[in-house]
């Protein structure tokens, strides 16, 4: 399905964390679940800051693990792998609640049906929270991008006219100069192995390869026009047409080019400050 595939944010701060060990904490302390009504006011909120803090830890196990496993994920993340990796913490969260259940005894219940009413029970809880809280991030983090996409293309469109600059020069490896233009009519650069991909063109778009680093090339250019929005990409200020933002990042329409450039989301508010609608630092 299209919803799932949707980008979205990938948050992790200390809400993320502490919200659900606080969830945990009060279903337990004030609703008291499997053998919990039998044990004393004291107790049980001993036991409900202890399942707390396994909530919380799962939380960050599960999300340390995904940063150090998939260095990209937040360039690719979606709804079905936000709800996935909700789905593996409440899972992960299950497990250790039935261990300490059945460790410490607390219930009658033999372990499968414990086990799987500590799941039923943590569904049931967590369901609807859940897919309202991914929908409202959605939703929220959407808003934000339409917002700051829409101050930046204001920006684009109220951009002063451009002074003759002198011209640059692409050089190669081997020091030979590939390429010599108007830096407006160079649209971007992108890298290719140890090739970069120079797009460049007044009314249409052309192409030439040129064996060097994206980083070397981009030191020869201009920085008032020029900025690297992507580790493989380069783009001219000159040439962006519309900034477009999604739940997850930002993406940029350029002249005669028909695909979008992506923008790293650790690239995203150097990018206003570099359109001139966030103050520097």
């Amino acid at each position: 399905m299209r919803f799932f595939s949707k980008p979205h944010p990938f948050i992790f701060n200390k809400s993320t964390v502490l919200l659900p060990g606080f969830v945990t904490f009060l279903v337990i302390a004030l609703f008291a679940p499997f053998s919990f009504h039998d044990m004393n006011t004291s107790l049980r909120i001993g036991f409900a800051g202890l399942f707390g803090l396994i909530a919380s830890g799962s939380v960050f196990l599960v999300v340390t693990f995904i940063r150090k496993a998939y260095p990209s994920y937040s360039e690719r993340w979606t709804v079905g792998k936000e709800i996935l990796s909700t789905l593996i913490v409440l899972t992960v969260i299950c497990l250790l609640i039935f261990l300490l259940l059945f460790s410490f005894q607390l219930t009658d219940l033999p372990a499968l049906q414990l086990l799987e009413a500590v799941l039923l029970n943590t569904l049931i809880i967590s369901l609807f929270p859940v897919v309202v809280l991914v929908l409202f991030e959605q939703y929220n983090h959407q808003k934000k991008q339409w917002k700051k996409a829409h101050e930046m293309n204001e920006r684009i469109a109220n951009e002063p006219p451009s002074r003759k600059n002198s011209l640059i020069q692409l050089v190669g490896e081997n020091g030979k100069i590939e390429l010599q233009l108007d830096p407006e009519e160079l649209i971007f650069l992108k890298a290719e192995g140890n090739y970069v991909e120079v797009f460049y063109g007044s009314d249409q778009s052309q192409k030439k390869l040129i064996r060097n680093r994206l980083k070397a090339l981009a030191e020869s250019l201009p920085v008032d026009l020029f900025f690297q929005c992507h580790k493989s990409y380069v783009i001219n200020k000159r040439s962006i047409v519309s900034v477009e933002g999604n739940a997850r990042n930002f993406e940029l329409k350029l002249r005669s080019v028909p695909d979008s450039i992506p923008v790293s989301r650790t690239k995203s508010e150097e990018l206003m400050r570099f359109l001139g609608t966030m103050p520097s630092n």
